[in-house]
């Protein structure tokens, strides 16, 4: 059986190493073929195309643009909740928007610490904040920005707002 498939491998080995034939037919166009042609020439030897890439140049480390110092933030406000807005919400969602002059500068490991009712939350490279499940009545929210270390850039003033639910028995 060994000495079998040895030998069909040796006939299929010749097979693919048969002669190819090359030649200009009438039109302009090369042709190849594996059988002979009037006027054909043998390629003895076919080798792949292979393409050599240029040599890689090391390029130099680019030299660090001198950061500048941060001047700091020009403006840090709550946009919303308005201060002194009532919000009737049943769920007790709020959506809490804070404006930055400049943009909050993630790069630099800034972050925005929100305090609710004086509470501190862990701090957030985020512009825009929603508070699940608030309670109703009246609370009062603002904003820190903090680098890296926590200490604090600037501050915004505090906004009041006033947290309203519907009720069935009062129909309201």
């Amino acid at each position: 059986m060994r000495l079998l498939i040895l030998c069909c491998l040796l006939v299929i080995t010749g097979m693919a190493h048969a002669a190819v034939y090359k030649w200009t037919d009438a039109e302009g166009n090369v042709q190849f073929s594996d059988k002979p042609h009037p006027g054909a020439e043998e390629i003895k030897e076919l080798k792949p195309q292979t393409y050599e890439a240029a040599p890689v140049k090391e390029s130099e480390s680019p030299k660090e643009a001198p950061q500048e110092k941060f001047a700091g933030y020009k403006k840090v406000e709550i946009l919303a909740p308005a201060n002194d807005e009532t919000i009737w919400d049943n769920i007790g969602s709020i959506s809490v928007k804070v404006g930055l002059a400049p943009d909050l500068q993630v790069a630099l490991g800034h972050k925005v610490v929100l305090s609710v009712d004086g509470n501190p939350s862990e701090g957030a490279a985020a512009t825009a904040f929603t508070l699940p499940n608030m309670d109703r009545g009246t609370h009062s929210i603002q904003v820190t920005v903090v680098d890296e270390s926590g200490a604090e850039l600037s501050t915004s003033s505090t906004v009041t707002f006033h947290l309203k639910k519907h009720s069935v028995l009062l129909g309201n």
